[in-house]
């Protein structure tokens, strides 16, 4: 199913939404211009009000620095801009701003029925495709929530799973997606701020994991499972899915942020000494006089989190036999989380993310 807000080569806005941080960016078909983010400092109180305030502040600053520097880039005569204003608004949301569901969607008919996009869309839309977590349903019902996007991860036609089902006939359908919802009332302030200080004519919401996703897929589609591992400040988003429709979800309070917390605990030192170590960890730059006794704290600290990774992969019941494409996201550290989700002896391929994937996998929206 075709997007009409693929990004092209009109100039377009990304923003990031994540659990304590927002990214910024300038897009000009997929290349990045310019970028700027805003790290949302740590809450003092249990009220959420307040985070939710600190985030639409960050987006608010965000979306007038990058207009700003659009508007001067323009102004300066560059043969680049040749557009008059920014034609979109991307919003990618992670955790804890939407909840993502995987549903399926059948028909069957009396004799063998082609199938076409239209068909697909129509189910997507049914009031059978709306959320029905225990969670989401009631709060749906009374627009408490909205759906800000569904993706389509397999088709089965007769019961046989299908990439190529445009123009094919069956006398079964089988449409699995991922459904995801977000705050009405958010989804409103975000959408009147980037209305105020932008001229943008569509802004389109979207999915953190389900980009990760995209982007997987399209490195290794022979995989047999796509996992995809964001790692935030304080919090640890993942997702599998696998050739054969299933779909598992989690999300676990420990995120960098966290560590470094731990690791200041562990060591009684600040949290910036504490950053400053992993970094030299990372780096295996430890002062090899006190280097070994840190190393083991902080490699204690980690298969922490490594502990919780691998006990998602048995619930979710991946299949390391087989090759499996792992995907991870985390904005510092990308290589040391990598390692700490290696299994001895499997055919994961653990691949982490080295460069911004969001334009090139909105562009792969189908």
């Amino acid at each position: 199913m075709a997007s009409s807000n693929k990004l092209g080569n009109s100039p377009a806005l990304l923003l990031d939404i994540q659990s304590s941080s927002v990214r910024g960016s300038l897009v000009i078909g997929k290349n990045i211009i310019f970028e700027m983010g805003i790290e949302i400092p740590l809450r003092g109180t249990a009220n959420s009000k307040t985070l939710t305030e600190n985030t639409l502040e960050a987006v608010r600053i965000i979306v007038q620095g990058i207009l700003k520097d659009f508007i001067l880039r323009r102004d300066s005569g560059d043969s680049k801009y040749r557009a008059a204003e920014i034609g979109a608004v991307h919003c990618i949301i992670s955790s804890p701003w939407l909840v993502s569901q995987a549903q399926v969607v059948s028909a069957s008919f009396n004799k063998e029925t082609k199938i076409t996009d239209k068909l697909v869309t129509s189910l997507l839309e049914n009031k059978d495709a709306k959320p029905t977590l225990h969670i989401t349903e009631e709060a749906h019902r009374t627009g408490q929530i909205r759906v800000i996007e569904k993706k389509v991860f397999a088709v089965l036609l007769n019961g046989y799973s299908t990439t190529n089902w445009v123009g094919k006939s069956a006398q079964t359908l089988d449409v699995s997606f991922i459904v995801s919802s977000a705050s009405s009332q958010l989804i409103s302030q975000i959408t009147e701020i980037c209305e105020l200080v932008s001229t943008a004519k569509h802004i389109k919401f979207h999915s953190s994991l389900i980009l990760h996703y995209v982007s997987s897929l399209k490195l290794v589609p022979a995989a047999s499972d796509h996992i995809c591992v964001h790692l935030h400040n304080e919090i640890t988003d993942l997702i599998s899915i696998s050739k054969t429709g299933n779909v598992y979800f989690a999300s676990y309070p420990v995120g960098i942020r966290t560590l470094v917390k731990r690791i200041s605990i562990a060591m009684a030192v600040n949290d910036h000494t504490a950053e400053s170590m992993l970094a030299l960890y990372a780096d295996m730059n430890l002062d090899p006089t006190h280097g070994r006794n840190s190393s083991i704290i902080i490699e204690k600290i980690l298969q922490g989190w490594s502990r919780e990774y691998h006990e998602f992969l048995k619930i979710a019941q991946v299949p390391y036999h087989s090759l499996v494409h792992a995907f991870i996201s985390s904005e510092k550290y990308a290589k040391v989380f990598a390692r700490l989700m290696r299994i001895p002896s499997s055919q994961a391929k653990i691949e982490p993310i080295s460069e911004n994937i969001y334009p090139e996998a909105i562009n792969s929206l189908a």
